[in-house]
């Protein structure tokens, strides 16, 4: 008898160990979400001001009014992002707002990524890329940023689940389909994935519906895409290609690859080797554990996704971008949850962590290492700022309040750097200076005009003119006015743009926000005929 009860004792024992982990793993996995979510919404209102903000919510007023990027105003991104964020801008103005959307954006990627992992690889895995991703503060502060990454995030996030869903191919795939154009509409380097997750459903579509259903949402999506990019072909070359290239503007091949060998993969290595080392474990697990080419040959999406993100980091590395370490925030949340996939798989025990606990115990271990390693290097001390630190939202914020205060609606203004200020005052920039310091080109007049770019003629020829009625200069702009220009061997000087301020215009105030680097002084100056 005691033996009988003894045998039943073992097996409940074990169910209820188990049941514990599993409810532990997801306990963890929604306390890493909460934790995304927490320091995300910190950085909404303490994240440092970055300046591209301004001119990406910028964009988003000019499409709401019926403008077209490319053929009405200069933007150097792929559309998609200049529609979503702006939307929101039709209620108010705000740099704030413009990150909480980013937020949004952020924790429902996050929230599809764990999901992922969840299902593919039980939910410890789930559990770690909650606390992998929450550990990533640097990512977490790009990733409420203004700009493509959340997006990109999302939308990467999307085709990932739709592509291991088990629901019905007739609907996945179509919406992987969708979630993939939209990737392209968004960042550039989104192509290669979307080429490969659009080749993959209308080959291995498993019925008519599905290649039908594929091929809608395809001829809609690149009709809609084709229709904003070809309202302007030259001015969306320029936008799209030659911008992004500035850098290498008449490098030779070799200094270029001298430059991806020497600077950016080491630059790489240096800000994400705990990703690496990762991912390189993934790749030897791929290789020496038959369960896992057994899963990916069940599940090709897993298989397509990553394909998809190392294509797009080879794109970004062959192209003149100033920030490559940044740009590649947007892929390590899916590259980390491949990867977490993938090991989960290798190491998972036939009878569940539970039933190997000093495997488990190394296996929290590892990743506990890992995300502490992240939330150390590369550190986001930086990125953190108080109301009163020169690169707060709040700065840009009492620039913007002084010039809505001292103009009327209906007036423009003109801010470079300074744009986020002037995004909050609610008024608009004069014509053509859309992108911040980036509007200021050294083209020739005619093309400067037709690409919708500033030089230093046109922008003297506005201030002579009186166009704007407040202008805001800071020590970036100045030393913008200053520099050789990509297409000039000469070195311009500021002393023409201030010559065109004298006869018009007063300084009237100065502050300080922040440059590239630090704090960078502030000046604005209001028309004669404003107070």
């Amino acid at each position: 008898m005691a033996t009988k009860m003894s045998g039943s004792v073992a097996p409940r024992r074990a169910a209820d160990v188990d049941h514990r982990s599993r409810t532990a793993s997801a306990v963890v996995a929604v306390v890493g979400v909460v934790a995304y979510a927490v320091l995300s919404f910190v950085f909404v209102f303490r994240g440092r001001l970055n300046a591209d903000e301004g001119w990406y919510l910028y964009a988003g007023r000019l499409v709401w009014r019926g403008q077209l990027p490319y053929r009405d105003f200069a933007f150097p991104q792929m559309p998609l992002t200049a529609y979503l964020y702006g939307l929101p801008q039709t209620i108010h103005a705000s740099l704030t707002l413009g990150r909480l959307t980013s937020l949004a954006f952020g924790v429902v990627a996050v929230v599809l990524f764990v999901r992922v992992a969840w299902r593919e690889a039980g939910r410890a895995a789930g559990a770690a890329v909650a606390i992998l991703l929450a550990a990533f503060p640097t990512g977490v502060y790009n990733l409420t940023l203004t700009k493509t990454y959340a997006l990109s995030a999302l939308l990467i996030a999307v085709v990932l689940i739709a592509l291991t869903s088990p629901g019905r191919t007739t609907r996945t795939w179509p919406l992987a389909t969708a979630a993939a154009i939209a990737l392209l509409a968004t960042r550039s380097t989104g192509l290669v994935l979307a080429l490969l997750v659009l080749g993959w459903c209308l080959l291995r579509a498993p019925n008519r519906s599905t290649r039908r259903n594929v091929a809608i949402v395809a001829v809609v999506g690149g009709a809609l895409l084709a229709s904003l990019l070809l309202s302007d072909v030259t001015a969306a070359r320029w936008d799209l290609i030659t911008f992004h290239n500035l850098l290498w503007h008449g490098a030779d091949p070799g200094s270029r690859l001298e430059t991806v060998v020497r600077n950016r993969i080491p630059d790489w290595l240096g800000d994400y080797w705990g990703y690496a080392a990762l991912l390189l474990g993934a790749l030897v697990a791929v290789f020496t554990s038959r369960r896992v080419r057994g899963h990916l040959g069940r599940q090709p999406g897993l298989v397509l996704v990553a394909a998809g993100l190392v294509g797009s980091l080879g794109a970004q590395l062959l192209t003149g971008e100033w920030a490559p370490v940044e740009y590649a925030t947007p892929l390590i949340p899916g590259l980390v949850t491949l990867a977490v996939v993938v090991l989960g798989l290798a190491l998972r025990p036939d009878g569940g962590w539970s039933a190997h606990r000093g495997l488990a115990t190394v296996a929290v271990v590892a990743v506990l290492a890992l995300a502490i390693t992240t939330v150390l290097h590369p550190g986001a001390g930086e990125y953190f700022t108080g109301s009163r630190h020169p690169g707060a939202v709040d700065a840009a914020n009492r620039v913007g309040d002084y010039l809505s205060d001292h103009t009327r609606a209906d007036d423009e203004v003109l801010t470079l750097w300074a744009q986020p200020a002037g995004l909050v005052s609610g008024r608009d920039n004069v014509p053509d200076v859309t992108v911040g310091p980036f509007s200021y080109e050294d083209l020739g007049t005619r093309d400067a005009h037709d690409l919708h770019y500033v030089n230093a003629d046109r922008l003297a020829r506005l201030l002579r003119a009186g166009r704007p009625a407040a202008i805001v200069l800071t020590g970036i702009d100045d030393l913008v006015f200053g520099f050789r220009g990509t297409f000039s061997d000469q070195h311009q000087s500021p002393q023409k743009i201030l010559d065109a301020l004298s006869p018009r215009y007063r300084l009237v105030k100065r502050d300080i926000g922040w440059g590239t680097d630090g704090p960078t002084p502030v000046r604005i100056y209001l028309r004669d005929d404003r107070r």
